[in-house]
């Protein structure tokens, strides 16, 4: 999910016309077809089902410690699938015992329009190193198992949850001649520029941020993730600062060649190795929850209300 590829901008600016669920599903379709050909963990999924049903995570970003990971189950013939039961353990595979399961997790199913969605889940990874991820599940009056394995570094590419906010400057409609220089929507919603991060983080007051390039997103996400903060911020800004930060810091000057393009200083300091990322920071600018990939408006809420519990 790097910076480099680009979606053409007059097909993004028709697209944004359509009906929003629309853009979700498509979305989630290019998320969950990404995920397969980039972000598949290094050992394809087994399977012992005749079906050869598999896992597909949308999300790269592991860490020792907590993680939210996110994932979807495919079937080859029906895509997406929603089985009536599923379990999911994880293992540590370079222990001695390989095979002893060391946490069950509690998934939530996060629907998406027209059928689609994606299973979330907490997992605490305890060492770096490879780590099996096991499903049992019940589809089509049949029992499966899927495996994958992942590899876990000891620090995520990201601001770990539980550490400071980095600190930077993001651009404000209050600095900035022309609304094209700040962000790439076609329709900017105004008041999340109207604060940047520093100051938020300076005001005592919590802070949700969307590091995102509607114009030039890889996966298709950028732009159905901006929605939902916006429709968040309207009714969360009394207790929220909402910030939106492109990726780029010239999306006026790129003009469909990305060469042109420059990495702006906040997705630097911050380290982002895909887009969309929004991150939950409490008043004191602690991190709080972070979200790769498209998240709900529902998730990031329970975030937004575990902060203010």
């Amino acid at each position: 999910m790097k910076f480099l590829m680009l979606y053409n901008k007059n097909q993004l600016l028709r697209s944004y016309n359509i009906k929003r669920t629309y853009i979700l599903l498509l979305s989630l379709t290019i998320i969950l077809i990404t995920t397969i050909s980039c972000s598949q963990p290094e050992k394809e999924s087994q399977n012992n089902s005749p079906q050869k049903l598999r896992m597909t995570f949308a999300v790269s970003d592991f860490n020792v410690g907590e993680n939210r990971i996110a994932f979807a189950i495919l079937d080859p013939q029906t895509g997406v699938i929603f089985p009536k039961s599923l379990e999911v353990s994880t293992y540590y595979l370079d222990s001695e015992n390989p095979n002893t399961k060391i946490q069950t997790l509690e998934t939530n199913l996060r629907e998406w329009p027209n059928g689609k969605g994606v299973y979330t889940a907490e997992a605490r990874f305890s060492e770096s190193g490879k780590w099996g991820i096991g499903v049992n599940l019940f589809y089509n009056d049949e029992y499966h198992k899927i495996s994958t394995t992942i590899t876990v570094p000891k620090e995520s590419k990201t601001p770990p949850i539980g550490s400071k906010a980095p600190i930077v400057e993001t651009k404000t409609s209050n600095s900035i001649d022309t609304v094209s220089n700040i962000t790439s929507a076609p329709n900017p919603h105004m008041p999340l520029y109207k604060i940047s991060l520093k100051e938020s983080l300076e005001s005592q007051k919590a802070t949700v941020i969307l590091f995102a390039t509607p114009a030039f997103c890889k996966t298709g996400t950028c732009g159905p993730q901006l929605d939902v903060i916006k429709d968040l911020s309207n009714e969360w800004d009394e207790k929220f600062n909402f910030i939106h930060s492109e990726i780029y810091s010239n999306p006026n000057e790129i003009k469909g060649d990305l060469s042109n393009a420059q990495i702006s200083k906040a997705a630097k300091e911050w380290n982002l190795p895909s887009e969309p990322w929004t991150f939950i920071i409490n008043e004191s600018g602690i991190i709080i929850s972070k979200f790769e990939g498209f998240a709900t408006k529902e998730e990031i809420e329970e975030s937004i209300k575990y902060v203010l519990n």
